[in-house]
């Protein structure tokens, strides 16, 4: 049983995902330096089938660094185009920030920058390259990410995307993990069934020695066939304890009707 992501794959419809990890700087600046060299050096002359253009997502944590970036790459020469996405920027307010994801067929930029908004809900196969200047912070939006970039229409092997992230964000970390974790599923899709995720004594030998005892495994079948609470001993006791300002002997009286109803007994002690 194939996951979809792996099943994809192996149809070719999806591309195949190569992380760069490197020290990259905490400097706006400096990073658009690294992601342009990467850019230029890497992406560009194996650019996958049917792109005439490459185009870029960077991962950025705030509206600040959105426009950190956005100006970093505006600056370089020759000049890049460059678009800042931000729900905090206003519309038409400048030609390179938008608060909405516009239509990338409708728009020429090849450097796209954001915080959350190009996660999900853009579907544009030009996109192959990820540039991730602040981490994500959770495998669920860095699989998302990833999602971007890796969509293969001319369904032909061996077509790459890229991601470049900095040393230590745990950003192929993340991803390795959720591959790993496609991999168990194709081996043991049963272990990942709602009844198996619960009944995780099932796992567990039929019989194990325990406290000086051979011990049969829980069994919730077991429990149904008869009472489970008569296989456990209770205290039939309560005690009450006096704290500062409380009048412990008030309390034991309130408590007295409930206890003796229940035919338990009480015991009043001072701390």
């Amino acid at each position: 049983m194939l996951s979809r992501t792996r099943k994809w794959s192996k149809q070719h419809y999806i591309r195949e995902v190569t992380f760069k990890e490197q020290d990259l700087s905490t400097s706006a600046y400096e990073f658009v330096q690294e992601l342009i060299k990467f850019y230029d050096s890497v992406v560009l002359p194996v650019k996958p089938a049917g792109v005439y253009i490459p185009r870029v997502i960077v991962r950025c944590e705030t509206s600040d660094s959105v426009r950190k970036i956005v100006k970093a790459v505006r600056e370089l020469k020759p000049p890049r185009t460059v678009l800042g996405i931000h729900d905090t920027f206003k519309a038409k307010r400048v030609f390179d920030e938008e608060p909405r994801v516009p239509d990338p067929k409708q728009r020429h930029e090849v450097f796209w920058v954001h915080q959350f908004k190009l996660l999900e809900g853009i579907d544009e196969p030009d996109f192959c390259l990820l540039g991730v200047f602040e981490p994500l912070r959770n495998v669920r939006s860095l699989v998302q990410q990833v999602g971007r970039i890796i969509r293969n229409p001319a369904a032909k092997p061996g077509q790459p995307a890229y991601v470049l992230c900095r040393t230590g964000d745990n950003q192929q970390a993340y991803w390795d993990g959720y591959r790993e974790y496609e991999k168990q599923f194709e081996r043991h899709p049963q272990r990942y069934e709602i009844r198996e995720i619960f009944d995780v004594f099932s796992m567990q030998p039929e019989y194990q020695y325990y406290d000086r005892d051979y011990r049969h495994r829980f069994s919730f079948k077991a429990v149904r066939q008869r009472l489970l609470h008569r296989d456990f001993r209770y205290r039939r006791s309560a005690v009450s304890t006096r704290q500062s300002r409380i009048r412990s002997r008030n309390a034991s009286d309130r408590l007295s009707y409930p206890f003796s109803e229940m035919n338990l007994s009480k015991r009043s002690s001072k701390s």
